[in-house]
C-alpha cells in the first residue's frame, strides 16, 4: 500500500510512521506538512489512500478535501481535532470515506485504512 499522510504535527507523523512499520510493514508512507502540498503530491504520484488532517497550515483541510475529490479518485480518510458542529458531516458530502476525531485509537485508523485503501491496487489515478 502506498499512503500519503497530510499532517503538520511531527509527533503524530512519527506515531503513525512507527505504527505502520509494526502493523503494515509493506506500506510506503509519504508525508506532506502543508495543505498546499497535498494536491501537488497527488499529481506527481499515485497513492492508494490519503490520510488528511483538517488543521493544516497553508490551506484549510476542507478546501484541500474539496480539491482532492475534484481532481483525484484517491480515497480519503479525514482526521481532525476540530469539533465544529456539522463539519464531520460535510467531509462525507465532500467525498471522504471516514472521519476520525482526535485523539483516536490507532487501531481504528488501521481498520479504516484496510477497509478503504487496502486490497484495491492503485486508486490515485486522475479523473
Amino acid at each position: 500500500m502506498k499512503l500519503l499522510l497530510a499532517e503538520d504535527d511531527a509527533d503524530n507523523v512519527e506515531t503513525i510512521r512507527l505504527c505502520l512499520q509494526i502493523y503494515q510493514p509493506n506500506c510506503a508512507l509519504s508525508v506532506v506538512y502543508n495543505g498546499k502540498e497535498v494536491v501537488g503530491a497527488l499529481k506527481e504520484e499515485s497513492f492508494d489512500g490519503l490520510v488528511l488532517d483538517l488543521g493544516l497550515p497553508g490551506l484549510d483541510g476542507m478546501v484541500v478535501l474539496e480539491e482532492v475529490t475534484r481532481c483525484s479518485k484517491v480515497p480519503v480518510i479525514v482526521v481532525t481535532g476540530r469539533k465544529i458542529e456539522g463539519e464531520n458531516i460535510q467531509v462525507f458530502k465532500l467525498g471522504a470515506k471516514d472521519c476520525i476525531i482526535k485523539p483516536y485509537d490507532f487501531h481504528y485508523l488501521l481498520k479504516s485504512m484496510e477497509q478503504h485503501f487496502g486490497g484495491r491496487g492503485r486508486s490515485g489515478e486522475k479523473r
